[in-house]
């Protein structure tokens, strides 16, 4: 797991996307907020969510604390717990935030995607349970705290991410409401979900794996489903309401076009 979190984190350097860069055009957006007419209600809130943190992973330990703490997450134990298991994971929250920026109108800045966009509290949640939940084998109780994450983040947000599926960096989750990603499942990275979009099994298993993988660059669209241990391929669309149970090759649209009944496009041609 911890290679995967270091490959994810390259990658975002590729991009472009500093962890400490994004951090501060947060700061210097929280700034600019506390300084408007109305910035008076809303400094303490800010103070405690963006000001007095330096850095992006534990800002964002403190704000999923503030989100999820329950009798069974005390809020101090679990701000440390957050802090620690997002740590090496901060490459990949900023690649998480600079994709919403950049691929939805509404989300015009990094602090607006930060403090209120459900998808990306979700995907963070889910980024901590996932680290706790590749350490169960030397520390048992670190799968049970990883279930009771994924199920607070559940519970809060309508987003269900089994701790051991994987996320690749870049995901933006959408509305983020009643999305279910099963245990073996996998997302690549620069993935766009909408809302109500099932990564579920259907009771048959292929080479020891019961869900579906989804490959770089994909669109899974509201109430699509796709089940079982299938593989999307990188760039293909899996339009509103499609049931998928088989293969889907790279670049390839998937429509629903009836009750159990998909039509398949090809993938477009390249433009020269």
């Amino acid at each position: 797991m911890r290679a995967v979190v270091i490959l994810h984190a390259i990658a975002a350097a590729v991009h472009g996307l500093q962890p400490s860069e994004t951090w501060q055009q947060i700061k210097a957006q929280a700034a600019t907020a506390a300084n408007s007419k109305t910035g008076s209600v809303m400094l303490p809130f800010l103070g405690d969510a963006v000001g007095r943190h330096a850095s992006l992973a534990p800002a964002t330990a403190a704000l999923l604390t503030e989100r999820l703490a329950t009798g069974a997450l005390p809020r101090n134990k679990l701000t440390l717990v957050l802090d620690s298991s997002l740590g090496e994971a901060e490459a990949l929250l900023a690649r998480d935030l600079n994709a919403v920026v950049e691929g939805d109108p509404a989300a015009p800045e990094l602090l607006t995607v930060f403090l209120h966009f459900k998808g990306f509290l979700a995907l963070a949640a889910h980024r901590a349970a996932s680290h706790l939940w590749s350490t169960r084998s030397e520390d048992p109780g670190a799968g049970q705290l990883a279930l009771l994450l994924q199920g607070a983040a559940s519970e809060r947000t309508g987003v269900d991410i089994h701790p051991g599926a994987q996320m690749g960096a870049g995901v933006f989750i959408d509305h983020a409401t009643g999305i279910v990603i099963g245990e073996q499942a996998a997302v690549g990275d620069d993935c766009y979900i909408l809302h109500g979009v099932t990564l579920g099994a259907t009771g048959k298993e292929k080479h020891g794996r019961r869900h579906p993988h989804v490959g770089s660059g994909c669109t899974l669209g509201n109430g699509a489903n796709v089940l079982g241990p299938i593989t999307v391929g990188d760039g293909a669309t899996i339009g509103t309401g499609a049931m998928v149970t088989k293969d889907v090759e790279a670049g390839a649209t998937v429509i629903d076009t009836g009750f159990m009944s998909n039509k398949v496009l090809a993938p477009r041609k390249s433009k020269s």
